[in-house]
């Protein structure tokens, strides 16, 4: 984040989304401009936490751009209601869940579907990540170095652990109808935890 001039991305984007106008490319327009937002969000001017609420519009860009690229397939579902989008959560926790169902759930399918709900619970916020893939195999963690990938979950679990300690968890299993469910668990906050970053 230091070593690049947002600025300049942000210029850059929008230049080449105005080219792709131009050339009448509106599939690639429409990734740019989320790209964009994507970009402005996972900055968020160096904050580490941010908004549940921005957190999910970060979401939601991932998800429209991978729904361009995979046709009308793929459709999710946010639900989270206005009770916790105040609250605040590490900043790129949850893309790389959903980063996974896509790639590696539906790998081989045209698309499937994905529900992300959040819920307060006695002081913690608690997150559940549902897919109609594949689901994950029971050895999925020992699966390091191979192409199922798996690093981008480990760092955010890594995050949460050097965060919150053992008030924070992160559940992976398979589900009975299909795909996967993924429960992530933390402190619900109202402020931004700033003695947390010390």
């Amino acid at each position: 984040q230091a070593n690049i001039n947002p600025h300049f991305l942000y210029n850059t984007l929008n230049q080449l989304n105005w080219m792709a106008i131009d050339a009448g490319q509106e599939n690639i327009s429409q990734v740019l401009e989320l790209l964009g937002r994507m970009l402005r969000l996972g900055l968020s001017n160096g904050e580490r936490f941010i908004p549940l609420k921005d957190e999910m519009e970060y979401l939601r860009c991932y998800l429209d751009i991978q729904r361009i690229r995979l046709g009308d397939g793929l459709d999710y579902e946010l639900d989270v209601p206005k009770s916790v989008e105040h609250l605040f959560v590490p900043k790129l926790t949850l893309q790389p869940f959903v980063e996974n169902s896509v790639i590696h759930g539906f790998h081989g399918r045209d698309g499937g579907f994905i529900r992300v709900e959040a819920r307060s619970e006695e002081e913690q916020i608690v997150i559940r990540i549902t897919d109609d893939g594949v689901g994950v195999t029971p050895d999925w963690r020992n699966a390091r170095g191979s192409k199922k990938g798996g690093y981008g979950i480990r760092n955010v679990e890594e995050r949460l652990n050097a965060y919150f300690g053992h008030r924070s968890s992160v559940t992976i299993r398979p589900l009975e109808s299909g795909g996967t469910e993924v429960t992530i668990v933390m402190p619900a906050l109202t402020e931004k935890p700033e003695t947390l970053l010390d």
